[in-house]
């Protein structure tokens, strides 16, 4: 009966570890989307849509990764349809966009899951303005 017990626990935590592993990506942060779930979200045409909490404007981006667009509708007014593209490079999400009155650049930034179906971007750990909801 020991033996038995003994194999039970050996078979429990063996597949307790296969678990976490599975659940755990080496390197990522708790809560930090993987480079390869962006990627699939990018392959799927999955919509982004968020807001930036720093000049309320609210922002939808959808479509194929090398011609995505976005939709801007800000407070002040000012509202566009720009067309860009997206990439996943290691675990960031990279995106292009010509904003207006900036130098069109690429920017990098890490998802980190906040809530329920909520991410926010973070560059080099910081969290930027804009919160994220996935439309599928």
């Amino acid at each position: 009966m020991l033996r038995l017990k003994g194999s039970w626990l050996v078979a429990m935590f063996a597949l307790t570890s296969a678990v976490v592993s599975i659940a755990e990506e080496p390197g990522l942060a708790p809560g930090q989307v993987s480079g390869v779930q962006l990627q699939s979200w990018l392959d799927q045409r999955v919509a982004f849509a968020g807001v930036n909490h720093q000049n309320a404007c609210h922002l939808m981006t959808v479509g194929e990764a090398k011609a995505r667009i976005m939709f801007l509708s800000c407070p002040d007014g000012f509202a566009d349809k720009l067309q860009g593209s997206a990439r996943v490079q290691g675990n960031m999400h990279c995106t292009t966009f010509p904003l207006p009155g900036r130098p069109v650049q690429e920017q990098c930034r890490e998802w980190f899951k906040v809530g329920d179906n909520k991410y926010e971007a973070r560059a080099n750990g910081v969290a930027t303005s804009t919160q994220y909801l996935l439309l599928k």
